[in-house]
C-alpha cells in the first residue's frame, strides 16, 4: 500500500483542495491481489488504490470509454512468426500504467483510507491524470502509450491497432501491447536494449526478460529446432482447484459424442441454482480463446445456456474441465520449419443445434503449418441445406483469412504474394462459390454470404475440396469420438511434453476412471 502510494505521489495523479458544494464527490477503495508466477508460486502481494468509477456520470465525468487490446490471434500468428525467424522475444510490464493517463474531465475523489491528510481531513483528492476505476482510465493510457509509439518511429498496423512496427534497415521490431503488458519482438537484441532505453525515458518499466509468461500463457522455446510452444497448465490447475476437480479421474474427451445439449426445465434450472457456471464458462472460454481449440465446440455448447443452465449443463462443463486437467501439459505448437503459407478450413454442421435448428460454424487459419485462429459458433440464421451450411461456413473463414492477409501484409509481406488456401469438404459448397447460380434452392441466400464469391473471382482465396475425414475443422463443428479427436489435434499442432499425442492408446472413454483401451476402430 505504500508502495502504490509513493506511485502515486511521485505521478501527482491528484491534489487535495477543499470540498466542492456544488460537485460530486465519487468513492474509493484498496484492491489486493496476490500475484503468481508460471508455476504458481506466490511473486508478490499487490495493493491497488481505485475509484469507485461506477458512480461517475455520463457526459459530466466521463465521456469516450473505449481502449482496445491485441487479438490473441495477432500474438499468436507474431509468435509463429517469430519461430520461423528466430526472433528475439522480451516481456515488459508498466508500472502503474492507468496512473500516466491524463484526466479529461474535473474528478473530485475521497482521500484513501489509510492515508488521510491528518492537516486536512476534510479535503478531497482532485484528479490531475487517470486513476484505476475511473471509466475513462483504460482509453487515456492507451492514447498515451499510442504518443509515445509515433513519437519513436513506430506505427500503428492497420489490422490490429495494438501492434506497432517499426522497420529501420535490415532492423525490424515490432511491439504488442496489452494494457499494461508489452511484448517486444526485434532481429537483435541491441533493438531490444534500444526499444528499453526509450520506454524507461518516459514510463516506470519492469524488464521482464525474455517472454515466458504473460496473460496466463506459459512460453517455452527450442530455437535450435525453431520451435515455439504455448500452453496454460498453471492456470488450469488454478481452475481446478476453483471448481473441486484436481483430483478427478482421467477424462479424454471433452464432450460425448452420443449427447445433445437442450435447455432444461424449470425444475432443472432450480436444482442448479447457486452454481458457480458462468464462472466456470468464462474460465473455460479464455483457456479455449488462448492455446485450446480442441475444446472449442465444448465450450461453445455450454455458453449458449448461461441464462437457463440445468444439472446436465453443470456436468458437461465439468467434464471439459476435466479434460483439460488430464491434458494440462498439452501445448500448441509453433514450428518455424514449415514453409511460409497461408491455409485454412471451413467446415459446418448442418441443424446440430436441436433447441433452434441451427447449424455450427468452424474453421482454423494456420500460418506457416500453425494454428493461429480457429472459431466454433452458431450460425445465425437457419440452413436450408447442408450445402447452404457450408456455404455460411466458408463467408465466416474467408472474413479472416482476408483480414490475416492485411495483417501479414505488413508484419510479413512475404506471406502475402501467394494464394490463401481455403479447405471444404462440400463440393457443392466450392461449386456455389466459384459460380453465380441462381436456381430455386439458392436464391434465397443472403447477398452478404455471396462476399466469398467475390473473393473466389478476385484470385485472392482459391478453394479446394478436402475429403470430410481429412477435415481438420470437423471437432470445431460437433463433438467426435476418440480416433478422430487424436487424429484432428494433430492437425493443430497441439502436443504434449512428450511429443506424445492425446489419445494416442485411448480412443473410447467409457465410466470416467475405467481403464482405458487401445483403440480398435472408430466407433
Amino acid at each position: 500500500m505504500d508502495k502504490e502510494i509513493k506511485s502515486i505521489e511521485d505521478l501527482e495523479t491528484w491534489e487535495l483542495v477543499p470540498r466542492p458544494k456544488n460537485q460530486k464527490v465519487i468513492g474509493s477503495r484498496w484492491i489486493f491481489k496476490v500475484k503468481r508466477n508460471a508455476d504458481g508460486t506466490i511473486e508478490r502481494y499487490k495493493a491497488r488504490f481505485c475509484a469507485k468509477g461506477y458512480t461517475q456520470k455520463f457526459g459530466i465525468d466521463y465521456n469516450e470509454t473505449f481502449a482496445p487490446v491485441v487479438k490473441h490471434t495477432s500474438i499468436r500468428t507474431l509468435l509463429t512468426l517469430a519461430a520461423k525467424e528466430d526472433y528475439e522475444v522480451y516481456q515488459f510490464d508498466v508500472n502503474t500504467a492507468f496512473l500516466y493517463g491524463m484526466i479529461d474531465a474535473d474528478i473530485y475523489m475521497e482521500q484513501p483510507d489509510g492515508y488521510v491528510n491528518k492537516k486536512n481531513p476534510d479535503f478531497v483528492c482532485k484528479l490531475k491524470k487517470s486513476l484505476y476505476g475511473t471509466k475513462q482510465a483504460a482509453r487515456q493510457w492507451n492514447q498515451r502509450i499510442h504518443d509515445h509509439m509515433i513519437k519513436f518511429g513506430f506505427k500503428q498496423t492497420e489490422a490490429d491497432q495494438c501492434v506497432y512496427l517499426r522497420n529501420s534497415g535490415k532492423e525490424k521490431i515490432i511491439i504488442v501491447i496489452y494494457v499494461d503488458d508489452l511484448i517486444v519482438m526485434a532481429s537483435s537484441k541491441k533493438s531490444i536494449e534500444e526499444v528499453s532505453k526509450q520506454l524507461k525515458s518516459e514510463f516506470d518499466i519492469k524488464e521482464l526478460g525474455e517472454l515466458k509468461y504473460c496473460l496466463g500463457i506459459q512460453v517455452t522455446r527450442d530455437r535450435s529446432r525453431k520451435i515455439l510452444k504455448i500452453n496454460q497448465e498453471s492456470m488450469i490447475e488454478r481452475v481446478s482447484e476453483r471448481f473441486q476437480v484436481s483430483d478427478c479421474k482421467p477424462t479424454y474427451l471433452p464432450a460425448d459424442a452420443n449427447s445433445k445439449l437442450i435447455k432444461s426445465s424449470e425444475d432443472d434450472q432450480r436444482k442448479a441454482a447457486g452454481r458457480p457456471y458462468r464462472e466456470l464458462v468464462g474460465s473455460l472460454m479464455y483457456l479455449m480463446v488462448c492455446t485450446r481449440p480442441d475444446i472449442s465446440n465444448s465450450v461453445g455448447e455450454v455458453s449458449r445456456f448461461c441464462e437457463n443452465f440445468g444439472i446436465d449443463h453443470w456436468n458437461a462443463a465439468l467434464k471439459i474441465l476435466k479434460y483439460l486437467k488430464t491434458t494440462k501439459d498439452m501445448s500448441l505448437v509453433f514450428d518455424g520449419s514449415h514453409p511460409d503459407q497461408v491455409v485454412a478450413y471451413a467446415d459446418a454442421s448442418w441443424a446440430s443445434d436441436q433447441d433452434t435448428g441451427r447449424s455450427v460454424t468452424g474453421y482454423v487459419v494456420t500460418v506457416n503449418g500453425s494454428s493461429v485462429s480457429w472459431k466454433s459458433q452458431r450460425q445465425q440464421t437457419v440452413a436450408m441445406s447442408s450445402t447452404e451450411a457450408e456455404y455460411m461456413a466458408l463467408f465466416a473463414v474467408v472474413q479472416e483469412v482476408i483480414w490475416m492477409k492485411r495483417f501479414l501484409d505488413q508484419v510479413s509481406p512475404k506471406h502475402t504474394s501467394q494464394e490463401i488456401i481455403v479447405y471444404q469438404d462440400n463440393k457443392s459448397a466450392i461449386l456455389l462459390a466459384s459460380n453465380p447460380t441462381q436456381h430455386s434452392r439458392t436464391k434465397h441466400i443472403n447477398t452478404k454470404f455471396h462476399f466469398v464469391r467475390e473473393q473466389v473471382t478476385s484470385g485472392q482465396v482459391k478453394l479446394q475440396y478436402l475429403p470430410t475425414e481429412d477435415m481438420t475443422a470437423d471437432i470445431l463443428t460437433k463433438a467426435v469420438s476418440g480416433v478422430k479427436l487424436t487424429k484432428h489435434i494433430k492437425s493443430f499442432g497441439l502436443k504434449r511434453e512428450d511429443e506424445v499425442l492425446i489419445g494416442c492408446s485411448k480412443s473410447r472413454e467409457g465410466v470416467e476412471g475405467d481403464p482405458v483401451h487401445p483403440p480398435a476402430h472408430d466407433q
